[in-house]
């Protein structure tokens, strides 16, 4: 069996908890050591892996829209279209998974069944929550995933910030380690938070 470490309920714990519960008071912590150690360009062949073929990469869009802790339509309106531009200029997909959102549980578990039911048709996928606005364009996703030796092997790519984990925006790599780690987060019933309405 496939051991997993104590970082799988941390990732899990905030992926959900910490997206809900909102900023932590106190002193911010120290900027994460892979922000200086990661770099990344707008420029060059960005686009191909080092095999030379370019990946199929798709942007998770998921706002719940009517249903309790949704975005409103005319909010998205404008986050929509800076997805749809960056990810047309850059050749990317972007896949509304508002279909997929179990309304039995907080809309953030959602993202799970979102990779679950698209990563097999691509190389990797990116999610990026609502609130967060693509502000340099002109820097690949590709930029990001080989930007080190460690995070072009890595089968889940997330940054730090002084809140912890921050998996607001994330990548997964289409792996079968990424498959299972994802199925048994979605597994986590006992950490699903009791929604008003539901019993």
């Amino acid at each position: 069996k496939m051991k997993y470490s104590t970082f799988f309920l941390l990732f899990v714990f905030c992926l959900l908890a910490f997206a809900e519960a909102g900023p932590v008071k106190g002193k911010p912590k120290p900027a994460s050591p892979l922000r200086s150690s990661c770099k990344y360009s707008s420029t060059g062949d960005s686009n191909t892996n080092t095999h030379g073929h370019k990946l199929k990469i798709g942007i998770i869009v998921l706002y719940g829209r009517g249903v309790a802790g949704g975005w409103e339509e005319d909010v998205m309106r404008k986050v929509l279209q800076n997805r749809f531009s960056f990810a047309n200029h850059h050749g990317y997909d972007v896949i509304n998974c508002n279909h997929l959102i179990d309304p039995t549980r907080p809309v953030a578990w959602s993202k799970f069944l979102a990779l679950l039911h698209y990563l097999r048709s691509y190389d990797y996928m990116m999610y990026i929550d609502m609130d967060a606005v693509l502000m340099q364009p002109s820097i690949t996703i590709e930029s990001l995933i080989y930007a080190t030796e460690k995070s072009a092997k890595a089968d889940l790519i997330l940054q730090a910030d002084w809140n912890g984990p921050n998996t607001g925006i994330f990548l997964a790599k289409n792996t079968n380690w990424t498959q299972d780690f994802i199925q048994l987060a979605w597994n986590q019933k006992q950490l699903v938070r009791k929604q008003k309405g539901t019993v």
